[in-house]
């Protein structure tokens, strides 16, 4: 008890005591690393060039290099979502129920299935995105600037 209260007092939410799985230690892991990585994105530049794609987060725009210039690219808010996300990511593997987290911290609620017809869509709308969105067999979805 005398633990319990020192721990609450250093600003502790929830305590647990005795053996813990090692499946639930992976799960805070990696909801910790999420958190960091939306908080570090929050407070990260409101526009960002990465190789073929420009990204305005104030005005949700993207635009791909296309030839020798940039070109618009008009997309809902999830697909912006989306591919910010995917591009922040780039070069990781990003399963569907991480994205399915990412969007539902953002208030929007969808599907894995979901989550395929948006890329589908994005891919569509440009052969700049289409190159960039590699599927990974069991895995999911991986940003390759090309």
């Amino acid at each position: 008890p005398e633990e319990m209260t020192e721990f609450y007092r250093l600003g502790a939410f929830d305590f647990i005591s005795g053996e813990i799985d090692q499946e639930i230690v992976k799960r805070i892991a990696v909801a910790i690393k999420r958190k960091k990585f939306i908080f570090e994105t929050e407070k990260s530049p409101v526009q960002f060039k990465r190789g073929n794609f420009n990204i305005d987060f104030e005005h949700t725009i993207i635009s791909v290099k296309e030839g020798e210039t940039f070109r618009e690219i008009a997309l809902t808010q999830l697909e912006f979502k989306l591919l910010a996300f995917l591009i922040r990511t780039e070069s990781r593997p990003v399963g569907r129920t991480e994205m399915i987290s990412y969007l539902g911290e953002n208030r929007i609620s969808v599907s894995e299935r979901a989550i395929d017809v948006h890329i589908s869509a994005l891919r569509k709308k440009s052969l700049t995105i289409k190159a960039a969105i590699k599927t990974i067999y069991g895995l999911g979805y991986k940003f390759i600037n090309p």
